[in-house]
């Protein structure tokens, strides 16, 4: 059965069932439908994401980052800062957040 096929009975069933948007959308959810990864091309945006969080850019070789305790990012294996402007230019102007946190670390 594909991801469509499965989309499709699920929300058959909410309507047959007269399910509310609120139970359709838990159903949803629950069957392991999750949002597109979000693409980042403004060095704010990356700036705004909390201490934790790790992205993947889109240059070649491409790297993953994760964002310190202090202002920056980490290149995964490296002990190398890099700012939002470095990072995205060295991505080729974006990123694809792969992890956002949503709680704080507690060493940098």
């Amino acid at each position: 059965m594909s991801d469509r096929d499965i989309l499709e009975d699920l929300l058959l069933n909410a309507r047959v069932d007269a399910k509310t948007t609120d139970e359709t959308a838990d159903d949803i959810l629950a069957a392991g439908w999750r949002p597109p990864a979000r693409e980042i091309t403004e060095p704010d945006d990356l700036d705004a994401l909390p201490s934790g969080s790790i992205i993947v850019d889109h240059g070649s070789p491409r790297d993953a980052y994760s964002k310190g305790l202090r202002d920056g990012w980490y290149v995964t294996g490296s002990s190398l800062l890099a700012t939002a402007r470095e990072v995205l230019m060295w991505g080729e102007g974006r990123v694809t957040v792969v992890h956002i946190s949503t709680k704080e670390p507690t060493r940098d």
